[in-house]
């Protein structure tokens, strides 16, 4: 999965940082929020999907 980071916890990364995620082991919905789990066993909470902007390509190659 390819997004831009926020609220990392761990406070090791910028905010707004595109990342790619190892391949993704599983997902599920708590509190109203997509969680995906990483194989390496890293959690990202989706906040928002590209598509929902009614974005055409990816967000790292949209201008």
């Amino acid at each position: 999965m390819t997004g831009l980071l926020f609220c990392d916890h761990r406070n090791l990364l910028p905010e707004g940082l595109p990342i790619h995620t190892p391949p993704i082991s599983d997902r599920y919905w708590e509190e109203g929020y997509e969680v995906v789990v990483a194989d390496d066993g890293g959690r990202y909470v989706v906040a928002h999907w590209l598509h929902e902007n009614g974005a055409l390509d990816r967000f790292d190659i949209v201008h």
